[in-house]
């Protein structure tokens, strides 16, 4: 529910380590009597008691109730309140639904399950667990107290209450409310005691992306912001709160670009809803706003190597698997994060270059004033966009969001002249035979130092000349990354997702780890590709995987590469990386000096994939690179006369 509150800008922070008292329930909400669903949750068994006020036979007759629960024989009909029991199932990674084990439970989409339960009959949802337990709902707080023992908290749900979703665990809460010039916002962490030192460092950075986020789209559009710790190898964005994985709390990428993006999902995805039959834009202005402008605060070398992966990444995509991007759902739906993020951030940065940064920043906010609340498609955003900058924007938007794949552009011809004021570059590019409209950012380094010039490529051949006083060293075709387009093989680095992506991987493991190898796999392919252990024969597959000490996998590398193996090789505890052979199938060599060290210090790998070798150490972060790439087709050395 959206409610205005005081204003202010004093922030205060508060420890909450007893929850003894009943909290004043916050402004806007009456202390008037309403129906309460009332669910229980006792984490010694998993057993969940759910009491539905208002709710009859005729209700649930049309629920279609999870497998582990069931109407109560205790149902009490007097009050009309009917009542369902069972024990949530163990903790399953592919069960994203329900789950419970020692560090928490879930019960994602709690209610969705009676859709004959009318929206009217409760707005609000009071939950219950022995004090040792906390918990929390995709809603705002009204209060919570501890009686005999029972923490009890009681939220208002919003229009989608039939999709509530319930966490419980051995959580210490921290709490700081942020002063908004909108109103009071209430940030919180529900961390378990082992990564409670961690709790202050989230409500700082949840504090800095809201306030960010606010300033540059519009008012945050929930009351509060919840930051809980997940026993399943997750991250996911609700209303109000993100849900992420315990193991990876303790990451530095969680606190930058991974908080960021769960952030500001709650403008895009949350306050202004995707209108999934028009295609999902929201993941895609999610990365491009949240991870993207980190990396460029950080450095333009780091903006630049993202939008490099994009690219990749859509490049290597195989034609079976590519699709327009205004079919993109979402990544459960067809699995194609390079399309549905990568693809819609470059079409986002595109238009940033296109149209000026002012000009994004003021579309993006006429968007989010015109659609907060709604549901809203690509077409809603290019009227946004139109307005703004003043321009049919159709032949763009058009390319960008119905056509498979990107432009193939090959530079060739590339020439000096001498000019009666200083000199004239010429060059010719081409694409495919149904053109692409791109702007291409073109570099040239002369003997006093670099020119840059932007050039629009329309046709599937065209010439250009291009003016310039000292004479020219070289000649680039977006060095930068910044075009929609296909990256050719001397643009592209060998990258461990280049082996983690694969269809097909052969596994060979040397003697006495191979055990530790299927438990390493497992860990890094969540959708199983094809896998076929060897003792050490290759065949043609896509790529291969060898595991062992540093002598062991030197070894089985020897056969199949002529340069020795890189200097990191040998370095740290354990290290990986990545080669391609001379037959063109990408190497992953992983090796420890004590190879049952594996599992938990490659725990993490899959979040590495855009480098090309870690080498880990027990203590500290890795050590990360991607190797050099060199001799890029789009770049042109004139010789000297």
């Amino acid at each position: 529910m959206r409610r205005q509150r005081p204003n202010g800008a004093v922030l205060r922070a508060v420890a909450v380590a007893v929850l003894a008292l009943l909290m004043r329930a916050p402004e806007g909400h009456a202390d008037t009597q309403t129906d309460v669903i009332t669910l229980s949750f006792d984490p010694e068994n998993a057993r969940v008691s759910i009491a539905l006020p208002g709710a009859d036979a005729n209700d649930l007759a049309q629920a279609q109730l999870p497998d582990w629960l069931e109407i109560a024989s205790d149902a009490d009909a007097d009050s009309n309140t009917m009542v369902l029991q069972g024990v949530v199932p163990g903790i399953d990674a592919t069960n994203p639904f329900f789950g419970a084990g020692a560090t928490g439970a879930y019960m994602i989409g709690a209610l969705a399950w009676l859709p004959g339960y009318a929206d009217a009959v409760a707005d609000r949802i009071t939950i219950r667990t022995p004090a040792s337990h906390r918990g929390v709902v995709t809603g705002d707080l009204i209060s919570e107290n501890i009686t005999d023992d029972i923490y009890t908290a009681t939220f208002q749900l919003d229009e989608s209450w039939s999709d509530a979703d319930v966490f419980f665990g051995p959580y210490v809460i921290e709490e700081r409310m942020l002063q908004m010039p909108s109103g009071e916002i209430r940030l919180r962490t529900y961390f378990t005691p082992e990564d409670q030192g961690l709790a202050q460092d989230y409500l700082a950075a949840a504090e800095r992306y809201i306030t960010q986020y606010a300033g540059r789209i519009g008012a945050y559009p929930n009351a509060g912001f919840a930051i809980v710790s997940a026993p399943i190898p997750v991250g996911y964005a609700f209303d109000g709160l993100t849900y992420i994985s315990e193991d990876i709390l303790s990451h530095p990428y969680m606190l930058g670009r991974s908080l960021a993006h769960e952030v500001l999902h709650n403008w895009w995805g949350s306050g202004v809803r995707v209108d999934y039959d028009a295609g999902n834009w929201a993941e895609g202005l999610t990365t491009y706003q949240a991870d993207y402008a980190l990396a460029a605060a950080h450095s333009e070398a780091s903006a630049k190597a993202m939008r490099r992966d994009w690219l990749a990444a859509l490049t290597a995509l195989p034609a079976n698997r590519d699709r327009p991007l205004r079919e993109f759902r979402s990544s459960g739906h067809d699995g194609n994060q390079s399309v549905g993020y990568g693809k819609s951030a470059m079409v986002f940065h595109s238009l940033h270059e296109s149209i000026g940064a002012e000009v994004f920043d003021a579309a993006l906010k006429r968007f989010w004033h015109a659609h907060n609340g709604d549901a809203a498609g690509w077409y809603d955003l290019q009227d946004a966009f139109e307005a703004e900058a003043g321009r049919n924007m159709d032949a763009f938007f058009s390319q960008s969001l119905d056509r498979n794949g990107l432009p193939e552009i090959t530079l060739s011809e590339a020439a000096v002249t001498d000019t009666a004021d200083g000199f004239e570059v010429s060059f010719q590019l081409r694409q495919g035979d149904t053109p692409y409209a791109v702007r291409l950012p073109v570099v040239l380094e002369t003997a006093t130092g670099r020119e840059g010039h932007m050039v629009t490529f329309d046709t599937t051949v065209a010439k250009f000349n291009l003016a310039v006083k000292d004479r020219p060293i070289s000649l680039s075709i977006d060095p930068g990354f910044h075009a929609m387009r296909q990256l050719s093989e001397g643009e592209l680095p060998a990258t461990l997702q280049d082996v983690l992506r694969a269809d097909e991987v052969t596994l060979i493991a040397s003697d006495g780890a191979r055990d530790i190898a299927e438990q390493v796999l497992a860990r890094l392919f969540r959708t199983p590709a094809s896998i076929s252990i060897s003792d050490g024969t290759v065949s043609e597959t896509s790529a291969i995987i060898a595991v062992g000490t540093a002598q062991q996998v030197d070894a089985l590398r020897q056969p199949h590469f002529e340069d020795d193996a890189p200097d990191m090789a040998q370095s740290g505890d354990s290290r990986v990386w990545v080669e391609v052979d001379r037959r063109a199938r990408p190497w992953l060599f992983i090796s420890a000096r004590d190879v049952q060290t594996l599992p938990d210090a490659l725990s993490a790998l899959r979040y590495y994939g855009r480098q090309s070798y870690l080498v880990i150490n027990s203590t500290g972060q890795p050590d990360t690179g991607r190797w050099t790439v060199q001799n890029s087709p789009l770049t042109v050395q004139f010789k000297k006369d």
